[in-house]
């Protein structure tokens, strides 16, 4: 009997860890991962930067739609992988649910939290730090400001798909990531 594919949606708010935990995963389960962000930086290195607004959102937007067809082509072929990205639920919710569907593929949720003043400080302190691509939003502030305020933005990055695992990531050292493997593989029995 051929197991379902599996897709793990590593999910939540901006500097949560989301690139972080998709590695980690990628690699404790030999899983391809994709991010929307990897492939938005790919794009705006080529022909976009942030100063003009309209092509930035339109490069955004592509990222997505890659990010979607990178998917459904390992779906399709019975293969399983990571996804990463912040998962808005108004535009994300149904793409992955038709996957889903489409695939009978079984979903994990890595929802990813934690305490908004230290994920503030934390994205601003990255993007200060010049370590960060400079296709992103610069303060944690101007994006909360579109999604109406963090609580706001936490209700619309947590999806309602699949299995969900939330992991606080206010302080990563306590984060005890061998737990998180258990817990997927536990949900895969």
């Amino acid at each position: 009997m051929n197991k379902k594919p599996l897709l793990i949606l590593i999910s939540g708010v901006p500097a949560t860890g989301k690139t972080t935990f998709a590695k980690k995963i990628s690699s404790a389960l030999k899983l391809p991962s994709f991010s929307a962000d990897e492939i938005k930086e790919l794009i705006s290195d080529r022909i976009s930067g942030r100063e003009n607004v309209e092509l930035f959102n339109r490069v955004a937007s592509a990222s997505y739609d890659i990010l979607y067809c990178n998917l459904k082509n390992i779906l399709e072929v019975g293969g399983s992988c990571v996804a990463e990205a912040l998962f808005i639920k108004e535009y994300s919710e149904s793409k992955i649910k038709g996957l889903q569907d489409k695939f009978s593929c079984r979903v994990i949720q890595i929802y990813l939290k934690g305490d908004e003043k230290i994920i503030s400080e934390r994205y601003d302190n990255r993007h200060l730090s010049g370590e960060r691509h400079g296709s992103h939003v610069p303060t944690l502030a101007l994006l909360l400001k579109k999604y109406g305020g963090y609580d706001s933005l936490v209700e619309k990055s947590r999806l309602q798909v699949g299995e969900t695992i939330e992991i606080d990531t206010t302080d990563f050292s306590k984060v005890d990531f061998s737990g998180v493997f258990t817990r997927i593989e536990n949900l895969l029995k």
